[in-house]
């Protein structure tokens, strides 16, 4: 797999593939015929069609019950696909960085790591995607490292060689902000850039409302989990997410200059999303385009760089 790239939306995907073959297998007529009494089984349904309707009725509610008991226990593998990595492992890469383990709670830190720009004006703080670990994303450091400024990727609970597990939503935003706090004593707030991507967008966008970043900045957000999800799922019942993200409450309560960026070819988290967002900016806040890009190719277009390149020397 490419460098910082996020697995997608693959187990919606399947979710979305066995329930149509479900539905199909419910418009499919019985040939089988009733030896007992020689009668066809469209005679019975003839003969007793209300209680055809009502089987029918019951397997298509049993099924609905069994996706939605499935999607409320499996939420974690749908949405967060890491890749493990060995508590030795030595990472490796062009620019100098360290490595640290950030405790968020008693007994569970999070693996980070802090690269170093020549002359840095602030820090990154940059929240990655669904998949994978430090070892691809820390190569997202380049573009800013380039335009002077410090970036430090973090890997959620269970990646890489970050402790414990995302077990809910308050958790994972918890630990987000444990790790902000670890970086204000580091440097000053007002040279914090605060970056999300894909998944970590709502986590971006709820530490910058809580906080005072310089900025905030949001690559292929989604508007909130349960509409991405109902793209798969469409009778998807919202309650039953336990990860609901809003991006869009966290935006309206975020005083930080904000800017989307976002990919008008985008096929995982679609386009729209930030067209939605975008109602939620306020004066000053910035939406910008980038013609042509998809999900997983968005940072290596050229309108990509140029974009980064000039919010950061502003």
């Amino acid at each position: 797999m490419p460098y910082g790239h996020d697995s997608g939306p693959s187990g919606l995907e399947y979710l979305s593939f066995l329930i149509r073959r479900i539905q199909k297998g419910m418009r499919m007529d019985s040939d089988l015929r009733v030896n007992a009494d020689e009668v066809t089984v469209h005679e019975q349904r003839r003969r007793h069609p209300h209680m055809i309707l009502i089987f029918i009725a019951g397997l298509v509610l049993l099924g609905y019950v069994g996706v939605c008991v499935f999607l409320y226990a499996k939420q974690e593998w749908l949405l967060f696909r890491p890749t493990k990595l060995a508590s030795d492992h030595v990472f490796v890469f062009e620019h100098e960085f360290e490595e640290y383990n950030i405790e968020v709670e008693e007994g569970i830190a999070l693996n980070a790591l802090l690269f170093h720009a020549d002359q840095a004006r602030g820090v990154v703080y940059y929240l990655h995607g669904n998949a994978g670990s430090l070892n691809g994303w820390g190569h997202q450091a380049n573009d800013f490292l380039e335009n002077g400024y410090d970036f430090l990727v973090i890997d959620y609970r269970g990646y890489g060689k970050s402790m414990g597990s995302i077990t809910e939503e308050v958790q994972l935003y918890n630990d987000v902000q444990q790790v902000y706090e670890w970086l204000t004593e580091r440097y000053r707030e007002d040279r914090i850039i605060v970056v999300g991507f894909s998944i970590g967008t709502a986590p971006a966008a709820y530490v910058a409302s809580k906080n005072a970043p310089k900025h905030l900045i949001l690559m292929a957000p989604y508007f909130n989990m349960i509409s991405l999800a109902k793209q798969s799922v469409p009778f998807l019942p919202g309650f039953i997410l336990r990860y609901p993200l809003k991006t869009y409450v966290h935006l309206q309560a975020c005083a930080a200059p904000v800017t989307i960026l976002h990919g008008d070819e985008d096929e995982i988290i679609p386009y729209n999303n930030s067209v939605r967002l975008s109602e939620y900016l306020k004066e000053g806040d910035h939406f910008i385009t980038i013609r042509g890009a998809a999900h997983n190719n968005l940072s290596g277009h050229e309108d990509y760089k140029a974009a980064i390149r000039t919010l950061l020397i502003e």
